[in-house]
């Protein structure tokens, strides 16, 4: 009885074996925006399970779903939720330079911002007034230090926003270069901690599988 349940749970530990169902991209109503942003980048051989490619993506969205919940009882009315999520889960993109294949930290943000104002209009998606150019903004905020940014971010009430996406790809940190805690911002992504390390083991244990 023992071995058939602790084979049952080997068996459906190895059956998770993609980025995609470890953490999945489960944003009802955006799923085609998902679909073309796979097209768009999956030639790279690195995209999937590369330090800053999709699952660092998804991890990050992940992280932010898992704070937005954490913080359920305290957001205020009106938060962006689904523009937070989305801004987490692309605020990345601009990481890849095309011509080259690779994978470049310096003006990331900046590219990043640039990319979603050329790629999310030509999506087939009934964006509410602003929305593309928050999902823009966060994009480009979540890796500059300075404060005109978190006044820009108060003053577009997206203050919390991008506390949450900032905090989310810090913790990603422990999965490559351990975390400073002292970059988080919110009381709650220290509890996070544990969930995320559990996490990385996964997602570890998948790119193992796929060496």
């Amino acid at each position: 009885m023992i071995l058939s349940v602790v084979s049952k749970r080997v068996i459906h530990f190895m059956r998770k074996r993609t980025v995609e169902e470890i953490i999945p991209f489960d944003l009802r109503g955006y799923e085609a925006l998902e679909s073309d942003i796979l097209s768009y980048f999956s030639d790279h051989p690195r995209f999937r399970l590369g330090h800053h490619g999709y699952s660092h993506w998804l991890s990050v969205y992940d992280n932010a779903k898992q704070l937005i919940e954490l913080k359920r009882g305290a957001l205020p009315d009106g938060f962006p939720l689904e523009t937070t999520l989305l801004a987490a889960y692309l605020h990345d993109t601009g990481r890849r330079i095309p011509k080259s294949g690779t994978w470049e930290n310096l003006h990331h943000s900046a590219r990043s911002e640039r990319f979603l104002r050329e790629f999310l209009p030509l999506q087939d998606i009934s964006w509410k007034p602003g929305q593309i150019d928050n999902i823009c903004f966060l994009a480009r905020a979540h890796f500059e230090v300075n404060s005109e940014v978190w006044r820009e971010a108060q003053a577009r009430n997206l203050y919390l926003s991008l506390q949450i996406i900032r905090d989310a790809d810090a913790l990603d940190r422990i999965r490559f270069f351990g975390l400073d805690e002292s970059f988080l911002h919110l009381p709650e992504s220290l509890s996070l901690i544990p969930y995320v390390e559990d996490k990385w083991k996964r997602l570890w244990a998948c790119e193992s599988r796929r060496r």
